[in-house]
């Protein structure tokens, strides 16, 4: 699926960094497109799939709504590496701002920070992430 922008959050520099660059470049370019931050088990080289199978579940249901959006939308798409998501002091897990607690997480993020979310299980069920992007 295409996005006007995908970036992986992989460092710990990156994602430090994620909340001022989110709200600068917000301001400065992406004035009435939505973003959405999508925390997903990691692709194994092996398969090309998550290790987490809600995540393979939610990914297409999650791809077709964002993809229909008229107006565009910005995805950022954060790799959680298992063996480190097990882990309570996990940096996704403890960040003021995420509070990750399972995986896949579907995000909308607005005024430097996460305003909406979907968990797991809401993730896989179309209308729920059809409300989540839709305009209010």
């Amino acid at each position: 699926m295409q996005y006007p922008i995908l970036v992986d959050c992989c460092s710990i520099i990156q994602y430090l960094m994620l909340s001022i660059y989110l709200s600068i470049y917000l301001s400065i370019y992406l004035a009435g497109q939505p973003l959405f931050l999508l925390f997903t088990g990691e692709k194994l080289p092996s398969t090309g799939r998550s290790w987490c199978p809600d995540c393979v579940n939610a990914e297409p249901i999650i791809d077709s709504v964002l993809s229909s959006l008229s107006k565009g939308c910005i995805l950022l798409e954060c790799p959680v590496v298992r063996e480190e998501y097990r882990n309570p002091s996990y940096l996704y897990r403890t960040l003021p701002h995420i509070k990750l607690t399972c995986v896949p997480t579907l995000m909308r993020w607005e005024g430097g920070r996460g305003t909406r979310r979907l968990n797991d299980s809401q993730s896989q069920e179309r209308a729920l992430v059809e409300e989540l992007v839709a305009d209010e």
